[in-house]
């Protein structure tokens, strides 16, 4: 096993030792390794890892218990940092970075989300609530952890991937939400899942959507506009 995914498994059995790992919802990058293993490990989905270990949190969680995180984190090697420009606190290692997020309420908010039972606070992004909303609990490494639904992420990665500044990250947000959605199209219930979260979406989320996936994924666009 790699440092990185060792550290990663270190930081998941230290939440579940804990009783608050499946009051967490892992999104990002690491969300593909558990993705490949729940559908058999395929070569069509990327490995496609990040530094950052990504915790979302709903603002309405209700914790099993209160604990100081920084303290848990601290005894497998993560040390606190305090973003001065941004308010917000995470936890860092020389192989991987950990931070809380909550989703940005309809209004624009420049301070962090105050997460009092874990004693930090998480750093507030838009287009997060999908997550919150389709996620679900899997089997990983023996341990019980929560992602997003397969078609939620993908959704959250095409929207994502049109607001990006950063070139790079927009490409990587297309490659894993392409990869992922093509291989979960003949998964009925993914399928099925993927075009109706599409569908709630308003007209100019739509359009963006579609715009994308006509350029990057004929198979998406085929479901999505049928």
């Amino acid at each position: 096993m790699d440092t990185n995914k060792n550290l990663f498994l270190q930081i998941l059995q230290e939440l579940n030792k804990n009783n608050i790992l499946q009051d967490l919802i892992i999104i990002g990058g690491w969300c593909l390794t558990i993705y490949r293993e729940q559908y058999g490990n395929p070569n069509t989905i990327s490995a496609l890892r990040t530094l950052d270990v990504d915790f979302l949190v709903s603002p309405d969680q209700k914790f099993q218990t209160s604990l100081d995180i920084g303290e848990i984190f601290s005894n497998i090697g993560l040390e606190e940092k305090f973003s001065v420009t941004q308010g917000y606190v995470k936890y860092v290692h020389p192989d991987l970075e950990v931070e809380f997020l909550v989703p940005m309420p309809g209004r624009q908010v420049d301070t962090p989300f105050t997460l009092k039972a874990l004693k930090t606070n998480a750093q507030r992004l838009r287009f997060l609530d999908i997550l919150i909303k389709y996620s679900k609990l899997v089997d990983y490494c023996n341990l019980k952890v929560r992602v997003p639904e397969p078609a939620a992420y993908v959704i959250n990665k095409l929207i994502v991937s049109s607001r990006r500044d950063n070139p790079i990250k927009a490409s990587k947000d297309l490659k894993s939400a392409k990869e992922l959605g093509e291989h979960i199209l003949v998964d009925k219930v993914q399928r099925n899942l993927l075009k109706s979260i599409y569908s709630g979406y308003g007209r100019n989320t739509k359009k963006k959507i579609v715009n994308i996936v006509r350029l990057h994924s004929g198979k998406i666009y085929n479901l999505i506009t049928e």
